[in-house]
């Protein structure tokens, strides 16, 4: 199969198999083959890469995703058959026994039958995976629980939407299959004995209420929505400090992040979801950050349509002060939004459906159609809402007692169409005791963000872990945030051994002070191009913007310049580094401090996630207990 070469693979997302057979047939695409039945709503079709591009634009066309997979050849279609008779070949110096256990193979949703598995492993590589279907089968045995091995959770959220979305199929029969290397096309209804059911596992012992644990904090439904085993989100992390090693890292462990896109050029983001898509999947394994861009609608237009030629369906929105055109269409398209929230009002709009006048102007612009923009009508723009208090990387003013209770009851007086809106928490997330007090005041769900940073997998500069390795909670300082300088909103960052949150300040003031770079005395300007920009020449200003814009676009370099030294290490100028940071970093290094995590290069995604997770499950049951024992006494 790695010989095999000459063609390609797309995933169709969001339609019906009738809608894609139909679409083909209307295109007259006819040397594409479904390969893939992944879930009622995902398939993959295969074939010569020319006509794989010509499907992709067609389905475009009809106003459904489809998405060029990185592969090299048209695996699992009739353009495989010489591969599969040179594998029948190869199989044929091997002896092989019929399966102790019933196996089901995707070739057919069947199990294997005796004396069939040299057939029926060669017919897999020129026939569909029909997972959708084996997925029913094993729902006619009843009750079952799925256990997906390696990096990645696509396979467990593809079966956790076949669950919800499909009916079961009678349970597997075994019979004789053909012995050919290449079988003639499957009927459906087979005869045979019935294989015995699988016996179900023990059941488990009843958790009590007051011994919580770390699989348990949370909903459970927010859980099975994405496919977790904890209900714990890794934020986005600017500058895609959260990448591949970082989510590939959290997938594995049963863990959901974002990519963080912020700061990043969009053909850079292209070629990050490329990779990522080709690593994780499509499934649901990742998540993107989608970032309000101030002034700057069209670079959010253009991330969301991106995402949409990617096929990415999940974001994390944050900043959003108000609901925009972009984030509506991404919705419409059938995209997922867990949206960040610092503040009641925000809350209530991404808790209510898409705005009447946005739909109108996306259809009247034919950036939806008329049944994309109906289907959305009667859900509320987030699946789900994490509250973002003060304590996080931006600054805000609500703290999580006040915000947290009051987005919950928010939630609970308006409900939107019957979907359940869960409602988590972030900021200051850095400690156990912090994690189970979130969980106790109501949240569903946590998202960490600076912790991870000082992990092995961050892709970040050594020499910033080792700095933040060391930092406490009073290590950080505010200071504008570059994306909103012109609205003085602060950010975050950390201040220890560095002088960029007071020089960031500093800028600002100048530019409350000044209206153009050409007001700035000699030696502040001098020292401004010279110190804070390293000498490099500020970027060319935007066409038509006013000197004040120019002024803050020269300042907004300094920016810049500090997050590149960081990423690279760069010793030259340290003091300048940009290190996005709150302060449950430091938090958590207190926790650390006298065990084998105090080092960053022991601490790991998944270690900081158990150090957090276990450990408030830890403090709420110690807690319980001595509430248990002051009404007892």
């Amino acid at each position: 199969m790695a010989e095999a070469g000459g063609g390609g693979m797309a995933a169709v997302v969001g339609c019906d198999e009738a809608t894609v057979l139909r679409v083909l047939a209307d295109s007259g695409i006819d040397e594409l083959d479904l390969a893939n039945y992944n879930a009622p709503d995902q398939f993959v079709l295969s074939g010569p890469a020319e006509r794989v591009d010509a499907a992709r634009d067609a389905f475009e066309s009809a106003g459904v995703r489809a998405v060029r997979l990185n592969v090299s050849a048209p695996f699992h279609s009739r353009h495989m058959r010489d591969t599969a008779t040179e594998f029948a070949r190869f199989l044929d110096g091997f002896t092989l026994r019929d399966p102790a256990v019933p196996v089901l193979a995707n070739v057919d949703a069947q199990p294997y039958a005796p004396g069939t598995v040299k057939a029926t492993l060669t017919a897999q590589i020129a026939s569909p995976v029909r997972w959708t279907d084996t997925v029913r089968r094993l729902m006619g045995h009843g009750d079952f629980e799925f256990v997906e091995l390696g990096p990645g959770r696509v396979l467990t959220n593809l079966v956790a939407k076949i669950r919800k979305n499909a009916e079961p199929l009678p349970a597997p029969v075994v019979e004789e299959r053909p012995v050919e290397p290449l079988p003639a096309p499957l009927v459906e209804e087979r005869s045979g004995e019935p294989l015995a059911a699988p016996r179900p596992p023990s059941a488990a012992q009843p958790v009590s209420s007051a011994a919580p644990t770390a699989d348990s904090l949370g909903a459970a439904t927010f859980r099975e929505r994405y496919g977790l085993r904890r209900a714990y989100l890794l934020g986005a992390l600017y500058g895609g400090i959260s990448g591949r090693e970082m989510l590939g890292a959290a997938a594995k462990a049963g863990l959901l992040g974002f990519l963080g896109t912020g700061g990043l050029p969009l053909d850079e983001v292209d070629d990050r979801l490329r990779d990522l898509a080709g690593e994780l999947g499509l499934g649901g394994s990742f998540g993107v950050n989608l970032l309000y861009r101030h002034g700057a609608p069209e670079e959010e237009s253009a991330l969301v349509d991106l995402l949409l030629r990617h096929g990415l369906d999940l974001v994390e929105a944050s900043g959003f002060p108000l609901i925009t055109p972009a984030l509506v269409r991404f919705r419409l398209k059938g995209g997922r939004i867990i949206a960040k929230v610092s503040r009641t009002d925000v809350a209530a709009e991404f808790l209510a459906p898409p705005p009447e006048r946005l739909v109108a102007r996306l259809l009247e612009a034919g950036e939806v159609t008329a049944e994309e923009a109906r289907a959305a009508a009667g859900r509320p723009m987030a699946d789900d809402l994490c509250v973002e208090a003060d304590g996080g990387w931006l600054s805000g003013t609500a703290d999580l007692l006040s915000l947290l209770p009051a987005v919950l009851r928010l939630r609970d007086t308006t409900a939107t169409g019957g979907h359940r809106v869960h409602v988590g928490c972030a900021g200051g997330i850095g400690t156990p005791e912090a994690a189970g007090a979130a969980f106790l005041l109501g949240a569903e769900f946590v998202l960490t963000g600076s912790v991870n940073q000082c992990s092995v997998e961050a892709a970040t500069s050594a020499e910033v872990k080792d700095i933040l390795q060391e930092a406490r909670e009073y290590d950080v300082d505010t200071a504008p945030w570059a994306e909103l300088f012109d609205l003085g909103v602060q950010a975050r960052y950390l201040k220890r051994g560095l002088f960029f949150p007071a020089r960031a300040s500093r800028l600002h003031e100048l530019w409350r002070r000044h209206g153009s770079l050409a007001e700035l005395d000699d030696e502040t300007r001098t020292q401004v191009l010279d110190r804070y920009l390293g000498g490099e020449a500020p970027a060319p200003a935007a066409a038509g913007s006013t000197p004040e814009q120019q002024l803050a676009a020269v300042f907004r370099g300094y920016f810049t310049r500090g997050f590149r030294l960081a990423v690279s290490g760069d010793q030259r100028s340290r003091v300048d580094y940009l290190v996005h940071c709150g302060p449950a970093m430091g938090a958590f290094n207190q926790v650390v401090a006298d065990t084998g995590l105090h080092p960053w290069r022991a601490r790991t995604v998944e270690a900081i996630a158990d150090t957090l997770m276990d450990g408030a499950a830890d403090h709420l049951s110690a807690r319980l207990r001595g509430f248990g024992r002051a009404q007892n006494g």
